[in-house]
């Protein structure tokens, strides 16, 4: 798959059922449709479809942000703000094929979602925390560019 960003070929991550395509260059991240049901079903104790589907039928901002190509169907999609107390926007197809997270956004949506650490040895919760520290924005070292 390539990059909506950067137009490189993404590289998959796998984990259980879930295969996201991560751009090494932008550090976005792509999720087919369901997938972050799937990844996001344990934390929302099986509300995820719901929440998931709740925020994906928002209305497009109207913002100056270069909007994003699909991946899949190669149309123009769609930003949404799906942040709670500060603005958090993603793309999402208009025919459901996915959603794409800029770099740091799928980190940020994890800490929105106010996540503990109950159980550092469960897989899942060892998946999500790598995916929130992994796909952060890293802060720029000053005087460096």
């Amino acid at each position: 798959m390539k990059c909506p960003v950067c137009q490189i070929s993404t590289t998959a991550v796998e984990f259980d059922k879930i295969e996201l395509d991560y751009c090494s260059v932008c550090r976005g991240i792509w999720f087919d449709s369901g997938e972050l049901e799937l990844l996001m079903d344990t934390l929302t104790r099986g509300a995820a479809r719901d929440l998931i589907t709740s925020l994906t039928q928002k209305p497009a901002q109207n913002i100056s942000e270069r909007s994003r190509k699909c991946p899949i169907c190669r149309r123009k999609m769609r930003k949404i703000d799906i942040g709670s107390g500060r603005q958090l926007l993603i793309d999402v197809c208009n025919y459901s094929h996915g959603l794409w997270f800029d770099g740091g956004e799928a980190g940020a949506l994890i800490e929105q979602l106010k996540i503990d650490q109950p159980d550092t040895a469960d897989p899942l919760y060892q998946a999500l925390f790598f995916i929130r520290d992994t796909f952060q924005v890293k802060p720029a070292t000053p005087g460096k560019s």
